[in-house]
């Protein structure tokens, strides 16, 4: 007779870990709740992306015109535009603005008059642009037209008062482009 060792495992039923209907309830529920903080913190970021960098393009528009005036010996003018084909007034400047040649010295694109850059603009929802002023224009000699300082800001929608966060662009009549931080207001 063979002996033969039968070793029955007696082992527990496997038990299946998962979640419950009412853990997954709560997981859900807090998920949206850091979802509903997290989105317009992220909301306001954006916000204040556009205006930074609709602040540096219209520095950059500056200082190309004032550049290529002292350059090219002839008077080259940034101003708001809605088309970007043409100047408009100084409520366009959201929408986006053009360098161009301004061989007559009038401050609008006219025949034979080439526009030589074009910014197109943050828009007006999200971000608040003001100038004093629809057009710069810089002469070759480096100072500006009209001739008095003139000054521009930049600040998204939702900037709070008192925050730092709106950007003031300052141009002087001899020509020079000064940009800094400001509080809101």
């Amino acid at each position: 007779m063979e002996n033969r060792h039968h070793t029955h495992c007696m082992s527990s039923p496997a038990r299946t870990r998962g979640f419950t209907l009412f853990e997954l309830f709560v997981a859900l529920a807090i998920a949206g709740i850091l979802f509903g903080l997290a989105v317009p913190s992220f909301q306001n970021y954006g916000r204040n992306t556009r205006a930074v960098a609709a602040s540096g393009d219209l520095v950059t528009a500056f200082n190309y015109a004032r550049s290529e005036s002292a350059r090219r010996s002839i008077a080259v003018t940034v101003c708001a535009s809605a088309d970007m084909l043409s100047c408009a007034n100084a409520a366009a400047w959201p929408t986006g603005w053009i360098a161009f040649q301004d061989l007559n010295n009038d401050g609008a694109v006219d025949a034979g008059e080439d526009i030589e850059q074009v910014w197109q603009g943050p828009g007006a929802v999200d971000v608040v642009m003001t100038g004093t002023v629809n057009a710069i224009r810089f002469m070759p000699t480096g100072t500006v037209m009209p001739a008095a300082a003139q000054t521009f800001t930049v600040q998204s929608a939702s900037c709070a008062v008192g925050q730092t966060n709106q950007r003031r662009i300052r141009i002087s009549g001899i020509g020079s482009i000064n940009s800094d931080r400001i509080n809101c207001t």
